[in-house]
């Protein structure tokens, strides 16, 4: 029923290796790759392999390794971890192991512990009542027994769960694990304000039609969730849709996709201009007066043509982030 193993992350120097050689080696920062550990190594055949999201890069105070910088990473079914820049886990080790997020909780709706990060993509952001200067790590997760439903025939009574963890201590915040009625395959949380109160709600699709929003106690934000009719094969998009943010009355719309090709837009109570954590994409600019910023040109690599040389435009979006150089973790 179990088949363990391990996935990798890996950190790499911005120079890049230092030779022609193909391997590696010598472009990897010190520490990495970390070897993420796998309860299932084959989850769903193809999509459900190895490291199914992204990592994501958030500042985090750890137990073990001080506050900075943090990589956020799981695979597509096993431990959640936060790691420190030289690749060691924020929690410690034991035995050998690097030590992850809580799995283990207790709640009146959410039962099926322990709990197993699965399939999605992970994020920080300021959810479960957390701030974005300290956020909480958020993604899709399954229980114990919604695993062995992947594994044997029949229904095991299994749960789809949402786990929003406090970094800074590896446990759960209040309220959460929240439960979702389906996988959250290749999509992820989004984290912003929709009902213009005080706090951001998080959002997540299932596989099985809905668009579910909690807020900061894990209960269902108010309207919500929303019927997509299909899978949603894509994290939610949050923002003002057909106006400029500084337009009088502007206010922020849910976008969501279906495997299906349809596009969902929900309005909201939230302003245009109140608090989102996540997605967040560092914009990096040259604030230099005498250089306006410009787009530089497309690299020449075959994947396009060079960009028009506009002016004042920013550069492309990095998701590039400072431990000790600008490395890159993929």
């Amino acid at each position: 029923l179990v088949d363990p193993g391990n996935s990798r992350i890996y950190a790499l120097e911005a120079h890049g290796g230092a030779d022609a050689d193909p391997l590696p080696t010598d472009a990897l920062v010190p520490g990495w790759p970390f070897h993420t550990g796998m309860l299932l190594t084959e989850t769903l055949p193809i999509v459900g392999e190895g490291t199914a999201g992204p990592p994501v890069i958030g500042p985090v105070d750890c137990p073990s390794g001080g506050a900075g910088v943090k990589v956020g990473t799981a695979t597509a079914a096993g431990p959640a971890y936060v790691l420190n820049g030289d690749g060691t886990s924020c929690y410690g080790a034991s035995a050998g192991a690097a030590n992850g997020l809580a799995a283990d909780f207790g709640g009146a709706h959410a039962t099926d512990s322990p709990l197993i990060p699965a399939l999605g993509n992970p994020a920080f952001g300021a959810a479960g009542g957390a701030s974005a200067d300290a956020p909480a790590f958020v993604m899709g997760a399954i229980g114990l027994f919604k695993a062995l439903d992947l594994q044997l025939v029949d229904y095991q009574s299994g749960q789809d769960l949402l786990g929003v963890w406090n970094p800074a201590s590896g446990q759960f915040r209040s309220g959460f694990p929240a439960t979702v009625n389906d996988l959250q395959l290749l999509t992820g949380p989004a984290v912003a304000d929709i009902d213009g109160d005080q706090g951001e709600e998080v959002l997540t699709g299932s596989s099985s039609q809905d668009l579910v929003a909690y807020g900061a106690d894990g209960t269902p934000a108010s309207g919500w969730p929303k019927l997509t009719t299909d899978w949603t094969v894509a994290t939610p998009l949050i923002g003002s849709f057909g106006t400029d943010d500084t337009d009088q009355g502007a206010g922020k719309v849910v976008v969501g996709i279906t495997r299906s090709g349809y596009i969902h837009a929900y309005s909201t109570g939230a302003p245009a201009c109140s608090p989102s954590s996540s997605p967040r994409l560092k914009m990096v600019e040259n604030t230099s007066p005498k250089s306006p910023p410009k787009r530089p040109p497309w690299p020449a690599n075959g994947f396009g043509p060079p960009w028009p040389a506009l002016p004042n435009m920013p550069p492309p979006l990095s998701y590039a982030s400072r431990f000790s150089g600008s490395e890159r973790v993929s």
